[in-house]
Order: C-alpha cells, then sequence, then structure tokens
C-alpha cells in the first residue's frame, strides 16, 4: 500500500476557504437560475456584490484587491446557454451609485479560471445604505448592450 500523503493542515483550510468564497462569489458557476441572474435571449446574466471585507486572503492577493469594509467588489458572468452553455468573454462596463446620489464607474479585470469566466471591478462604499448598480454588457456577436439594474444594502462600520 502507498504511503498516505501528508497535509498541511492551515493550507487545506486556507484552500478550502478560498474555493467557498469563489463559488459564493463566482455568478459563473453554471448553476441554475438565481435570484442574482438575469436572462436575455440565449445569454444569461450572473451578478453579485459584497464587501471585499468578506473576501479570503488568498483572492485578495491573486487579485490585488484590498480588504476593507469601505470597499465592494461587483462580480459579473456572462453564460451562452446552447446545447453546451459556456462561459463567454464580453464587454462589461458598470456605474455604482451611493446613497447621496454619487456615481462611480466600476474598473473591471477579467478573470478566467478554466473557463469560469469572471469580470471582477472594485468600488468605494462611502457608507452604509443602499447602493445602486448599472451594469451594462455586450455579448458576442451582439451591439447593443444589455442592461441591468439592482440594489445592495451595505453596512460600513
Amino acid at each position: 500500500m502507498p504511503p498516505i500523503p501528508r497535509t498541511d493542515g492551515p493550507a487545506i483550510f486556507a484552500a478550502a476557504a478560498a474555493l467557498l468564497a469563489l463559488l459564493f462569489l463566482a455568478p459563473g458557476s453554471g448553476r441554475g437560475q438565481s435570484a442574482n441572474a438575469r436572462t436575455f435571449g440565449d445569454f444569461v446574466l450572473r451578478y453579485s456584490a459584497i464587501s471585499t471585507a468578506q473576501l479570503p486572503p488568498s483572492m485578495l492577493r491573486k487579485y490585488s484587491i484590498e480588504r476593507s469594509d469601505r470597499h465592494g467588489l461587483l462580480n459579473i458572468a456572462v453564460e451562452q446557454k446552447s446545447d453546451h452553455s459556456r462561459m463567454v468573454h464580453a464587454d462589461v462596463s458598470a456605474i455604482v451609485t451611493d446613497l447621496f446620489g454619487q456615481s462611480v464607474p466600476v474598473r473591471f479585470i477579467e478573470t478566467d479560471e478554466a473557463g469560469q469566466i469572471d469580470y471582477l471591478g472594485t468600488f468605494p462604499l462611502n457608507g452604509s445604505g443602499n447602493y445602486r448598480f448599472d451594469v451594462k454588457v455586450i455579448a458576442p456577436g451582439r451591439t447593443r448592450a444589455f442592461e441591468l439594474t439592482f440594489n445592495r444594502d451595505y453596512i460600513v462600520d
């Protein structure tokens, strides 16, 4: 019988925490329609917005994101439905408006983890309250943007 490889407990815990966070965050996980998804014909836009304070350190390092209860993370993924549904590259833009009516554009980075394509962008949280997200996505083969608006409440200490 071959020897059982020794594993480092904290490393396994950190990897499991990072995977769990990505599954929680990653709208591109390919799961069924949810409250954080909107269908536009044969495309599904998946979205989430959380505080960067909720992200595990490994994800913060990997994507150069600052952990803070004063920063939010917007995650957008675009799935093309067909016989073989797949995540696709798209042109993604967004504006976040805070409770005082101040709007800021979100600058996204594209991530591709084994075909799971996500767009991650950070934005400032200027205080507790409701934030509005106006998202535009131009999917492959399309000239007009799909438009998505949603709100999230944040509590900033």
